[in-house]
């Protein structure tokens, strides 16, 4: 029998026990693995602590379910065992099925690449390894090559995986193995084994790290890390102190570590160093289990540019199957190192507040008569309460005051007859304090331009509304124009067009959802020409939208009248 059918024969005796239960199904075959290996004196070097902790993760299952188990591990020869590790940790058909926190052979493969093992004698460093799939991969990778490297170390932040990854790796090794260390997470910044091959996989949205107030930077001291900075730089910084000789890292890293504002001044020392090389912008879903947009941040030496791929497309042509991976390991190594991989200098990407590759990308034309936007305008956000703090105000009355959100707004117009009106109560007392200045200075009029933007497509329109006072729900952008200089249907048609669609991308925000907030959106520079050329483009605009109504209402006419064709003529 293959080893792939005895492994698959085991992971279903477990997946039928499972049902309904939280067990992680790999620590336990890896255990199983292990405790038979020990048992036939396949391992290399036996550790009996690891043999002890085998036993202890078996007894989470009936000693039925054990016997069972052990009749398809025990079929696993001495040879086979480096393959039955691979298999279970690394495949991508199998890892989601049962671990959900461990890196595939694809997202394994790619970090190898961008690694660009030589050979060399490299000692390879893993942050958060997990069950050790990356060190595995890696030493099986660099074996075919007949590579030789001193050895390597990992850390991880759960005792137990790191116990795990201790076993798998004992049952890869076949005498050709270099030597691994563990590294406790207490250890971690005192740890003094330099290398010059690491990978980190973090723990994303941890607060990091042992900070109650500030840490300094092992890389640069005059910069202080606090417990609000991203848990990612943190570590890189630790690692990136102890690299030497012709290095390299390779970090994934989560959207907010490379625009939140706290870190901004980290990022930019790591630039203007020259330490950045890179960052891949990955498509949804490339890790099992994580559903966020990742990014891999590349660390070398000596760069005056840094590479930017948005990697967003590069996805296997193959049938989509639940859990499986969809990278193109070879489409996306090829892409980064080519030189047809885009490149911003130094000195200009340190600018930027924002280095999300899609982002970075975007043409950025020179706006011809352009101004800050905060200074012909006031840009706010409106009220962050939702519809449901105004049930109770609604009236059928027309009091002057109604409520927007986000679904009022249709290809870019409110109508303004069919906004819900708000009663206002003297001394009403529930959540939404209209007593509250702040929230009576959020309030939208006529002239202003709203941007609802916390979503994949943003929706701008110019409210309209006479003298009515229009609350707006849901933290929307409220942008009121010094009406001397700046048109609010101008200021409308320009975000709709390309390049005003491009200047609010460049700004947009969110790991899961998107959004622009007030400042940044206050920053950008918009076009101000002269106040007639403005209404110019105005009645232009109107003109050609009246033509499209007319149009859409001429195609209403005609699709009834196709609808009723057969009726009219089978009745003559």
């Amino acid at each position: 029998m293959a080893i792939k059918d005895k492994i698959w024969k085991a992971v279903e005796v477990l997946k039928r026990e499972n049902v309904g239960r939280q067990f992680s199904l790999l620590p336990t075959l890896i255990s199983a693995l292990y405790k038979h290996a020990y048992d036939s004196n396949f391992l290399i070097q036996k550790n009996e602590d690891l043999y002890k902790d085998a036993e202890y993760q078996m007894k989470a299952w009936s000693s039925d379910v054990q016997n069972r188990l052990f009749n398809c591990i025990n079929y696993v020869e001495k040879e086979e065992l480096k393959s039955a590790v691979e298999i279970l940790i690394l495949d991508n058909e199998l890892v989601n099925t049962i671990y959900d926190r461990e890196i595939n052979k694809d997202f394994a493969d790619l970090v190898y690449n961008l690694l660009k093992e030589d050979g060399h004698g490299n000692f390879v460093f893993n942050v958060g390894s997990g069950l050790g799939g990356f060190l595995i991969n890696y030493a099986i990778r660099a074996q075919e090559k007949h590579y030789c490297f001193k050895g390597f170390s990992g850390i991880d932040y759960s005792m137990h995986d790191m116990t795990i990854s201790k076993m798998a790796l004992a049952l890869c090794d076949d005498g050709e193995m270099p030597g691994y260390i563990a590294v406790k997470e207490d250890e971690f910044e005192d740890y003094s084994c330099m290398c010059n091959r690491g990978f980190v996989l973090p723990p994303f949205g941890m607060k990091m790290l042992n900070i109650k107030e500030t840490r300094p930077s092992k890389l640069y001291p005059e910069f202080s890390f606090t417990a609000r900075s991203a848990s990612e730089w943190v570590i890189i910084d630790t690692l990136l102190s102890k690299v030497e000789h012709n290095w390299r890292v390779v970090s994934v890293v989560s959207g907010n570590a490379l625009f939140g504002s706290v870190d901004k001044a980290y990022r930019t020392a790591l630039i203007k160093h020259g330490l950045l090389e890179g960052i891949i912008e990955l498509p949804n879903g490339a890790m099992p289990g994580f559903a966020p947009r990742l990014y891999l941040a590349v660390f070398s030496k000596q760069n005056n540019y840094v590479k930017l791929l948005d990697a967003f497309d590069c996805i296997k042509p193959v049938q989509r199957k639940l859990f499986d991976s969809t990278l193109d390991v070879e489409l996306i190594t090829k892409k980064y190192f080519s030189n047809d991989c885009q490149i911003k200098h130094i000195d200009d990407i340190s600018k930027e507040t924002n280095l999300v590759p899609s982002k970075l990308l975007l043409d950025k034309k020179a706006v011809k008569d352009g101004r800050k936007l905060k200074d012909i305008a006031k840009v706010f956000n409106g009220s962050q309460y939702t519809i449901k703090n105004f049930e109770s105000m609604f009236s059928s009355k027309d009091t002057g005051y109604k409520i927007l959100t986000s679904s009022d707004i249709e290809d870019g117009y409110v109508n303004c007859d069919n906004l819900r009106n708000i009663e206002i109560k003297p001394n009403y007392k529930s959540g939404a304090s209209l007593e509250d200045l702040r929230f009576w200075s959020r309030m939208a009029k006529d002239g202003d331009v709203i941007i609802a933007n916390k979503s994949s497509k943003i929706k701008i329109a110019v409210i309209e509304c006479g003298d009515n006072s229009i609350i707006v729900t849901g933290g929307m952008l409220i942008i009121r124009p010094d009406s001397k200089i700046l048109n609010p249907t101008f200021l409308k048609i320009y975000f709709e067009s390309e390049d005003g669609q491009n200047t609010l991308k460049k700004i947009q925000k969110g790991a899961v959802i998107l959004s622009i907030n007030a400042h940044d959106l206050g920053e950008t520079t918009v076009p101000c020409p002269s106040m007639e050329k403005q209404i110019q483009i105005m009645e232009e605009s109107k003109s050609i939208l009246s033509t499209i109504i007319a149009y859409k209402d001429e195609i209403i006419r005609l699709e009834a009248k196709l609808k009723d064709l057969y009726n009219k003529f089978m009745e003559e």
